[in-house]
């Protein structure tokens, strides 16, 4: 007589190991079969499941007697994978801007290896381009997920750098004057010129932007543009410092009283109160400066200063 083979009416769920496979406990499956005299042994098939089973699967449970005797139940087991994939970062990733201000996170650089029990990883990042807002320290999660859905994540820590300087393109020399306190004070604001980054340019600098009466004449002078990342580019440029202000005279009468021999004579200082120039007066002179008794009465002199610009 054959043995009463009672299966599990339930479905149990497996789950898949490291590698891929599970085994079925004949345990999990018989539910109390029984034998006239002795049940010899009992197997299930199949007995090993792979990533191929994931999802409900029937089996067999198998019960044989000691007098071989065989009799067979049906049942069903639910396999899942529960794995997640594994995944090993690069202990370091720089990644440099380019020309545009802009770069693709490599991920076959990020992501030195992943694997899966059963499939193919598919790879994910917070991040795939950075532009110039992420210069510096940046974390990007990487997520390794499997077609089961199981998920890795981790987070990368990466240098974003913009190595790439300014450009300088279109600069103009500049000519400018003094003022009446004999000096002129500029900046990169006064230059006509174009300053180009891949980011921005955060900063422009003039190697000299004070101008005294000690510097009329040609300068040769350097403008320097950097960006947030200490960037630079330098182009020189010439600042042709002038002197047109005239100097400032203030005159005043005279009495002049003729010598015994019917003659007189004057300076500057005569018929001046004061006499000023923004930088440095060369000459002054009074025309005319002498007089005889022909020159009795009123007379118009003329006073005659002039700065060493010549003004």
């Amino acid at each position: 007589e054959r043995p009463i083979a009672v299966s599990n009416s339930s479905t149990p769920e497996l789950f898949l190991d490291a590698d891929g496979l599970v085994q079925v406990p004949t345990a999990l499956i018989n539910n109390g079969s029984t034998d006239n005299c002795e049940i010899a042994s009992m197997s299930v098939s199949p007995n090993l499941l792979t990533c191929d089973d994931i999802g409900t699967n029937s089996v067999n449970l198998l019960v044989f007697d000691t007098a071989f005797n065989v009799a067979a139940a049906s049942g069903t087991v639910l396999v899942t994978d529960n794995s997640a994939p594994t995944m090993k970062l690069a202990a370091s990733y720089l990644l440099a801007l380019n020309a545009t201000g802009a770069q693709a996170v490599n991920q076959s650089a990020l992501v030195v290896s992943s694997a899966d029990n059963c499939d193919t990883v598919v790879i994910t990042m917070s991040h795939d381009t950075v532009t110039c807002a992420q210069v510096g320290s940046l974390d990007i999660t990487v997520n390794a997920t499997d077609s089961s859905n199981n998920l890795l994540s981790k987070v990368a820590s990466i240098t974003v750098s913009d190595d790439t300087n300014p450009t300088i393109s279109g600069l103009q020399n500049l000519t400018v004057a003094l003022n009446a306190s004999g000096s002129v004070v500029i900046s990169s604001d006064n230059l006509t010129y174009t300053a180009v980054d891949n980011c921005a340019v955060s900063a422009a600098a003039l190697s000299l932007t004070t101008f005294t009466c000690n510097t009329t004449g040609v300068n040769d002078i350097t403008l320097t543009v950097s960006d947030a990342a200490a960037n630079s580019a330098q182009q020189n440029l010439t600042v042709t410092v002038v002197d047109d202000q005239a100097p400032s005279v203030v005159t005043n009468n005279l009495t002049l009283v003729l010598s015994e021999n019917g003659t007189g004579s004057i300076t500057t200082a005569d018929v001046t109160t004061s006499i000023q120039d923004n930088c440095a007066v060369l000459s002054q002179n009074v025309t005319p400066s002498s007089f005889v008794c022909a020159d009795v009465g009123e007379n118009s002199v003329v006073v005659n200063v002039t700065d060493s610009a010549g003004n």
